[in-house]
């Protein structure tokens, strides 16, 4: 890996910043660029989502909560 962490961070948002600009100028929707943009800045949360045991569908009827 080259580059510590928040560098790669940083190269991260630039990459997504210049595209989110060429992408306007297409007339593209960018809205899914800005939103992983607002995730990669701290500006947006993360959705949380289920994992491991909680959403594994074979356990399903040993659960003791139902969503």
């Amino acid at each position: 890996m080259k580059g510590t962490k928040l560098q790669r961070q940083n190269q991260h948002r630039k990459r997504l910043i210049s595209k989110i600009k060429r992408w306007k100028t297409k007339g593209k929707d960018t809205a899914g660029l800005e939103k992983d943009l607002g995730y990669s800045s701290g500006k947006l949360d993360r959705p949380t989502f289920r994992s491991g045991r909680d959403c594994d569908p074979r356990l399903k009827k040993w659960q003791g909560t139902t969503e």
